[in-house]
């Protein structure tokens, strides 16, 4: 905490607000979030490279539901998530290593990730493969099985007058 203190001293765009995954309200209900950001305009909410650290018994969907469902229409979410599908013998080998660390990895593959998006309209070119997600060079995304991770970007949608949430995806 002391470092991103130290990162953001005199930065009036961005704060740091110390708090655990697990405890979203407490997050969405920290007075420095919400004395800094009005959660009833649209904010992105980024969870990259993080969701991959919570076992399935520590519910992540649930935990990004909370985070989800609080945000206005038009917020995105971006996710990435580690992957073990379509990977070789060795990538899943590793990630068996992994588990055995005090920081466990649970990689999930394409449907699993998805449902993170629920009820979000997924930005073009939708949930996958991070090499393929609008690549600098085009050369990035010859081998996106490669990339060990998915990622995506989901919209919000505006309500409509007497019709459910959307929860369109894409593939």
């Amino acid at each position: 905490m002391l470092h991103s203190r130290a990162i953001l001293a005199g930065n009036t765009h961005a704060i740091a607000v110390q708090a655990d995954l697990r405890a979203p309200r407490e997050i969405l209900d920290h007075p420095a979030l919400s004395a800094f950001l009005d959660l009833s305009q649209p904010v992105a909410l980024l969870l990259v490279a993080v969701l991959h650290f919570f076992p399935d018994e520590q519910d992540p969907a649930g935990l990004v539901a909370v985070l989800r469902d609080a945000l206005a229409p038009g917020s995105y979410l971006v996710i990435s998530h580690g992957t073990i599908d379509a990977q070789p013998r060795h990538v899943a080998d590793a990630m068996a290593h992994y588990a055995q660390t005090t920081a466990p990895f649970q990689p999930r593959g394409y449907s699993d990730v998805l449902r993170f998006f629920d009820g979000y309209d997924l930005i073009e070119p939708g949930l996958v493969h991070v090499s393929l997600w609008r690549p600098d060079v085009p050369e990035d995304a010859d081998r996106p099985e490669q990339a060990a991770a998915y990622g995506g970007v989901g919209r919000k949608p505006s309500p409509r007058a007497g019709s459910a949430p959307s929860h369109r995806q894409e593939r």
